[in-house]
């Protein structure tokens, strides 16, 4: 390989830039300086000439200018230009030279600011809701951090360093979501042979998440108030999500058996598989009044407003916590109104059986489902210690007592 630096400017002078061996500190190297006023350029470049021993082929771009080193900024000194022609020099020796890690366009399409918006493409067929969490990954973490970083590079320690830089007040959870997400970006360049390697990635050990329920009597007492939405009584005697709930046709309960198929859960506004993307059957509480179900059609929705429509996630939320306030129970989230409280006192009833609750609840392991049995366990250890305020600060106190 024949190689030299170069520029393509010229002296205030008129006059070509010519090479001459200058010393910079202690060492010796090759500068370009105007043979009248001794000044050099103000940008250089790199003249390559690739011969066949690195392209066998025949081809009419060996003669190659880079002007840009590996980071995407110009040569500005002869010190950068000469470091960078000793870079390619190492890459050809080692049998590693790519012309695509110096060439500004090849770069360009290497950095995160190109590939995050293109792995985000191939995630069409993830849940609405969790790609809305990757594009708010991508925009407000991904690109800012690691957006000018050439992929083909990433390294360990880039993922150190993005969580390092990440918000301080983000819980540990949220964290190892976003991690999560970008080792997922990591083996979509690994399929793609971006990388040869995927980075390591920390491991995040969040705590348990807190369980916050309410009583029986205090989930009828919310019901009292929601008397025309039999969605909150099908979700307060059924452990289901709201959004599995909201879901559900009349295609889906078998009166003969009184059962409920539990098969698909709303996301945004997409209907999809549930969470687990495992379906089950569900009896069909006695408390429930089943004449909701009748004369609707297979795919009708049993669950709508006053529109006819499913509600929306929101609209839902807003009417739980109204009825809430009127009932006078404090504030707390709908699923954990609904579902956890529903869990849990279906393990009191049941006597602690949670291979019989995992059924009730769906979930794909009874160890999901042994946090509600944590949860009556720290319950059980204040009622024995006595306490002045024998209800644990993980449940939601009623009335202020």
């Amino acid at each position: 390989m024949a190689g030299k630096i170069d520029t393509w400017q010229r002296c205030k002078c008129g006059k070509k830039f010519e090479e001459k061996l200058v010393k910079i500190g202690n060492k010796g190297m090759v500068d370009l300086r105007c043979p009248a006023c001794d000044t050099h350029p103000a940008s250089y470049r790199i003249f390559l000439y690739l011969d066949k021993s690195i392209f066998p082929e025949d081809r009419k771009d060996r003669r190659q200018y880079i002007s840009k080193n590996k980071d995407g900024r110009i040569i500005r000194s002869c010190v950068e230009a000469n470091e960078l022609l000793t870079d390619i020099r190492a890459d050809i020796r080692n049998g590693v030279f790519s012309l695509a890690n110096y060439l500004p366009e090849e770069i360009e399409a290497f950095r995160g600011n190109t590939l995050f918006p293109k792995w985000l493409e191939t995630k069409r067929d993830t849940a609405p809701t969790t790609l809305r969490e990757y594009r708010r990954y991508v925009q407000t973490y991904f690109i800012p951090l690691l957006g000018k970083l050439d992929m083909r590079e990433v390294k360990t320690a880039h993922v150190e360093d993005m969580l390092k830089d990440l918000p301080q007040h983000l819980s540990l959870k949220t964290k190892k979501n976003i991690l999560i997400a970008l080792r997922n970006f990591c083996s979509w360049l690994y399929r793609r042979e971006t990388i040869a390697k995927i980075p390591l990635f920390p491991k995040i050990t969040p705590p348990d998440p807190v369980i916050e329920c309410i009583s029986r009597d205090a989930q009828e007492r919310v019901l009292e108030h929601l008397k025309h939405y039999p969605v909150f009584a099908f979700m307060v005697y059924h452990p289901v999500r709201p959004g599995e709930a909201r879901a559900l046709r009349r295609k889906h309960f078998d009166l003969d058996a009184m059962t409920v198929h539990i098969e698909n859960a709303f996301s945004l506004k997409e209907i999809r598989c549930r969470k687990s993307k495992k379906d089950y059957y569900l009896p069909i509480s006695a408390k429930f009044d089943i004449g909701v179900i009748k004369d609707k059609l297979p795919e009708a929705f049993i669950f709508t407003n006053q529109c006819g429509r499913p509600y929306k996630a929101e609209n839902i939320r807003r009417i739980w916590h109204r009825a809430c306030k009127k009932a006078g129970v404090p504030p707390i989230k709908l699923y954990n109104g609904c579902r956890h409280s529903t869990a849990t006192h279906l393990l009191s009833q049941s006597g602690g059986n949670l291979n019989l609750v995992s059924k009730a609840t769906g979930h794909s392991s009874v160890k999901m489902t042994e946090k509600y049995a944590k949860h009556s366990v720290e319950l059980l250890r204040e009622l024995m210690n006595d306490n002045v305020t024998p209800i644990s600060q993980r449940v939601v106190k009623e009335n202020g007592k």
